[in-house]
């Protein structure tokens, strides 16, 4: 980036001077422009001149001048340099080095550039998928990912003990092969597959489920609540498991599919798992995957997924044009190729924000501020205003339950009243979200300001938002709950250490929610244990400890050549079964 910097001071002092058209200079007046001495501005012209931005010439003799020529424009300088950032994963410095030193037009040639470049790429025998993500990563260790899309690339990585089918209610083998318990249901013993390798070529034996469960039964472990009832494992053999409980868990071999308690190997270094892809590059911005040639249920079709993060405000540029995007993840809403086919969905779930009931201070302890606020969201004018995915008002965490719901109409008298009884004087209260669920946080404002209600909203990163000290901070907090897991997602919004609602509800609520939980986990049977559920629920909403906002739709597009796409419960496409059909024309 400093070299194109350099260039662009010579090129702007020279500014009349055409490309390969050599010039006379000297040394002494290249370092003035450079602001360095002669011996470095040397230097950086051999750089130049390596590069292929410059021809120097060097003056013999004195009284001779040297000769420089430009070989490329600034423009083209900066291209170059910009599409090098992108294929390291590096979407916003390649757009900020253009915006920086290019000039407009280099801006679109790079938005163009990139549409092809995402997408599905064939180099020589291996197949490339591409994927924008308008976010970053935040973590590929198991126990730490919490955000939705975090989880589904743990998903792809590692694998859990067993896989469980929650619309059929059926586990089924994973790691384990089979399974069996005791007639009270706290032992469990697992028989795991022979020759199942870690992606480090480690063979996976039971000290790898022991020690993986060791490191999970830590204090600190944010989602404790799925090990807190383990007594005991106990390596049988190198293949054999057994798990000791203190009281029976209903919902005992769901727990071992939830991808926190992937298995790892212990003392590895890096992102290493048995799934079906392997991690060969991972930060912030850029995830690159490739395929796990010895995985256990059968190689991926695809040989290397390479996601990257591209700021959101080229959203619309990137997917509505003529992109092989196939994959929504709720960020974007552009499909302009009416070539490319299409998946429609809507998945359990709700948007909705708590109000934090632990915080001494606030309007927000006021249950007719809260009542107020509830009242006066107009869900419908909300998906009219902002759009899809936005499908339908939502007044519960089920979507089924919302639709039996009628929408109330929104009366200023009633609000009025609320907002004259809360004891709220005008004061600001802060509202915190994250980028994706920020339009609807300032539709919100615009409407409680009609009623007098002043709200802050604050975008914090998806990792900022996850801070103790913010979550403390903020008077409500706008997020999804994804019912992807069904019970256990349920159970995670509730139980977890990542969980806004736990962390805003009053002390009192978490007591009782304690106590459901601990009849849940003793009750045998889906149907009892939804009632318990709605019983949680209820009492969220006779608090208005929370507000619900709307559910949403899921949509994926992609190319017509690209198949085994499938939308999964978390309205995510698993990369494993997707394959690239050949045109053989």
């Amino acid at each position: 980036m400093r070299l194109i910097e350099d260039y662009k001071a010579i090129r702007d002092f020279y500014k009349h001077q055409p490309d390969q058209a050599p010039f006379p200079t000297t040394m002494e007046e290249l370092a003035n422009i450079l602001f360095c001495s002669q011996r470095n501005a040397k230097f950086i012209l051999t750089k130049l001149a390596e590069s292929g931005l410059v021809s120097f010439s060097p003056g013999r003799g004195r009284g001779n001048k040297s000769h420089l020529t430009f070989l490329k424009s600034v423009d083209d300088a900066v291209f170059a340099e910009a599409v090098a950032l992108f294929k390291t994963g590096q979407i916003t410095e390649g757009l900020e080095l253009a915006a920086r030193y290019g000039t407009p037009a280099l801006k679109n040639k790079l938005l163009q550039w990139l549409t092809h470049f995402f997408g599905y790429e064939k180099q020589e025998v291996k197949d490339i998928i591409r994927l924008p993500m308008f976010r970053t990563f935040n973590s590929m260790i198991p126990s730490q990912a919490f955000f939705d899309f975090d989880v589904h690339l743990i998903r792809q990585v590692y694998d859990t003990i067993v896989a469980y089918d929650f619309s059929s209610e059926k586990a089924a083998g994973k790691l384990a092969h089979h399974w069996e318990c005791n007639e009270d249901q706290t032992e469990w013993t697992f028989y795991l597959k022979k020759g199942i390798l870690f992606h480090n070529g480690k063979e996976l034996t039971s000290k790898d489920i022991h020690d993986t469960f060791s490191l999970l039964t830590r204090p600190d472990f944010k989602q404790l609540w799925l090990v807190e009832n383990i007594r005991s494992i106990e390596c049988l053999d190198p293949y054999a498991v057994r798990f000791h409980l203190y009281k029976q868990n209903a919902l005992f071999l769901p727990f071992l599919s939830f991808p926190a308690l992937s298995i790892i190997p212990l003392g590895s270094t890096g992102y290493i798992g048995s799934g079906p892809f392997m991690v060969h590059t991972y930060n912030a911005n850029y995830c690159v995957l490739e395929a796990n040639p010895h995985y256990y249920e059968g190689r991926p079709f695809i040989d290397r997924f390479e996601i990257l993060n591209v700021p959101k405000e080229y959203e619309k540029e990137l997917l509505e044009d003529k992109s092989s995007i196939f994959v929504n993840t709720g960020e974007g809403q552009y499909f302009g190729n009416s070539g490319h086919e299409r998946i429609k969905g809507s998945y359990e779930g709700s948007t909705l924000f708590t109000f934090n009931l632990r915080k001494k201070t606030g309007p927000q302890q006021n249950i007719h501020f809260r009542q107020a606020l509830n009242k006066l969201i107009d869900r419908k004018k909300l998906i009219a205003d902002l759009g899809p995915p936005r499908m339908a008002p939502s007044f519960s965490f089920e979507m089924h339950h919302s639709l039996l719901a009628t929408s109330p109409n929104v009366e200023d008298k009633e609000i009025g009243f609320l907002m004259q009884t809360s004891d709220y004087h005008g004061e600001p209260v802060q509202l915190f979200t994250y980028d994706r669920h920020q339009p609807d946080a300032e539709w919100i404002k615009t409407e409680a300001a009609q009623y007098g209600i002043l709200i802050e909203v604050t975008i914090l990163g998806w990792d900022e938002i996850l801070k103790e000290e913010y979550i403390d901070q903020a008077d409500f907090i706008l997020f999804e709950a994804v019912w992807g897991e069904k019970e256990l997602s349920k159970l995670e919004l509730y139980k977890s250490g990542f969980s806004f609602l736990r962390q805003h509800v009053s002390q009192s609520t978490t007591d009782f929610i304690d106590r459901k939980i601990e009849a849940i986990l003793s009750t045998s049977t889906e149907k009892d244990r939804s009632l318990i559920f709605s019983d949680m629920q209820a009492r969220l909403i006779s608090q208005q400890a929370v507000v619900f906002l709307v559910h949403k739709s899921i949509e994926s597009t992609f190319d017509p050549s690209i198949r085994g796409v499938k939308l999964n419960a978390h309205g995510q496409v698993d990369f494993k079964n997707i394959w690239i059909k050949p045109d053989l024309t």
